[in-house]
């Protein structure tokens, strides 16, 4: 029964995703600080604000989930809405919470953009849907933004968020390919998913040829280089279309290899 659920949490809250963006705050600062206290308490409202947005989230796409994930707790009726709204707003306390108990002042408007970004998702996707891989890239910024604010020398943050920009629309744009069935008015389909595919790659491309613009030694070169040649394999994977689903989660993968640019 435990086990039952928290893999239902799991999924609901995607905690593999919002594990990665809580690992490229925490760990950064780890790494500066050495002051595990500080780094988790800056750290840990990331991660529940984003299994907040993540829960809403499928709360609003309940009836197209069914068609593009029906493996997920809601539409699989694994777990009840009630439920699921209980555990977003419980979410969203401790978030809360979190943020008054352990973030200064001045870095506080950037915990709550975050959360404001993400509970507002939906409206993008209802009413502004050409838009949403462009808010979702602008958003996936904001933890990088956040962890520069509790660095001494955020130099580095700076250079490496116009590749991550690059890198979460590419991304973006291929999971609204593999989601088109159940979709409706996504760029991807406005401009047909071979063209989509294309540009998501090309996208992602760029965003790694971006990093060689900052590597200071032959170890950063080597690290761009396998960006490089992950995106090419991904692009023929890809095209033999039974790998997508996997390429899109070794694309986590690759972003997290990515926090190598904010640690070194």
């Amino acid at each position: 029964m435990v086990t039952r659920a928290a893999r239902i949490v799991w999924m609901l809250t995607r905690f593999d995703t919002c594990a990665l963006v809580f690992l490229s705050v925490f760990l950064p600062t780890f790494y500066q600080t050495h002051d595990l206290h500080f780094s988790l308490a800056h750290s840990t409202p990331v991660l529940t604000i984003c299994m907040c947005g993540f829960v809403l989230n499928d709360l609003s796409d309940i009836e197209k989930d069914r068609e593009n994930h029906p493996a997920r707790p809601l539409p699989s009726n694994a777990i009840g809405e009630v439920t699921a709204s209980v555990l977003y707003f419980s979410l969203l306390g401790i978030s809360l919470i979190a943020i008054k108990l352990y973030v200064s002042g001045s870095d506080v408007y950037l915990y709550v953009l975050l959360l404001i970004a993400l509970v507002n998702y939906n409206y993008v996707v209802f009413y502004l849907p050409l838009a949403k891989n462009i808010y979702v890239a602008v958003v996936g910024l904001i933890p990088i933004f956040i962890l520069g604010s509790l660095l001494d020398n955020n130099q580095g943050v700076g250079l490496v968020a116009p590749s991550l920009f690059l890198f979460l629309l590419g991304r973006e744009v291929l999971l609204d390919v593999q989601d088109a069935g159940g979709d409706k008015g996504t760029l991807a389909k406005a401009i047909g998913l071979r063209s989509a595919e294309n540009i998501a790659f090309a996208l992602k491309l760029i965003g790694s040829l971006w990093l060689f613009a900052v590597t200071r030694g032959k170890l950063d070169f080597a690290v761009a280089s396998s960006f490089v040649l992950l995106d090419v394999i991904f692009v023929v994977m890809w095209k033999m279309h039974r790998f997508r689903r996997p390429i899109i989660h070794l694309m986590k993968l690759q972003l997290l290899v990515g926090i190598y640019y904010l640690v070194r």
